[in-house]
């Protein structure tokens, strides 16, 4: 399945750049995260710095969290064009503040 999210008011933008364009520092996060995703990370070596997105909860986000599952596909959209696209490691339901 192919998801697109979009970063284009300006948190959402500062925050794509902050976690996806530039990786975030996993390792110092390990902790908060269950042992079956940080054996994913470890073997797709990708236990020191990840590409993330995050979301509030609500109706739509939490249908679209629900659907979402590891191996699919995320377009970003920003400003009047794609950015990225990647495929779905794996996915957790803990906070990780960046």
């Amino acid at each position: 399945m192919l998801y697109f999210f979009t970063a284009s008011e300006p948190t959402a933008y500062k925050n794509f750049n902050k976690t996806i364009l530039k990786p975030y520092p996993i390792k110092d996060s390990l902790n908060l995260l269950e042992p079956e995703t940080i054996e994913k990370l470890k073997l797709n070596i990708s236990d020191k710095n990840v590409r993330m997105w995050g979301a509030k909860p609500g109706p739509s986000n939490l249908r679209n969290w629900n659907n979402l599952n590891e191996g699919d596909s995320i377009l970003a959209y920003s400003r009047g064009e794609f950015l990225y696209y990647a495929k779905i490691l794996c996915k957790t339901p803990k906070p990780i503040n960046c």
